[in-house]
């Protein structure tokens, strides 16, 4: 299996985009204990301040479905959905090679 890779742009409702960074920040955290999560980055815009973004990089597209149905993160989810706008998924990648990873 190659590794999979995704980059999300998050758009929260007004003054809500720190609220989401948090339980970003929780996940992350979590993904700490979760080897088939390899890099979770979570960016902010500076012009954007309602705008998140964050990296992913999996040891499989598999995992990364799977992760989404563990209990911990399904709370973190439920606790995020009333402050999120939209969710785009901007790209889906699969690795090939370079540092980092």
């Amino acid at each position: 299996m190659n590794q999979y890779s995704q980059f999300t742009k998050f758009m929260t409702k007004d003054n809500q985009g720190d609220v989401l960074v948090n339980l970003l920040l929780q996940a992350s955290e979590e993904m700490e204990r979760h080897q088939p999560c390899q890099i979770y980055l979570i960016n902010t815009a500076k012009k954007e301040e309602n705008i998140i973004y964050v990296y992913e990089v999996w040891s499989s597209k598999e995992a990364h479905e799977e992760s989404l149905t563990l209990e911990v993160f399904q709370n973190l989810i439920k606790r995020a959905k009333p402050i999120i706008v939209n969710i785009e998924v901007v790209s889906t990648f699969e690795f090939v090679a370079g540092k980092g990873v």
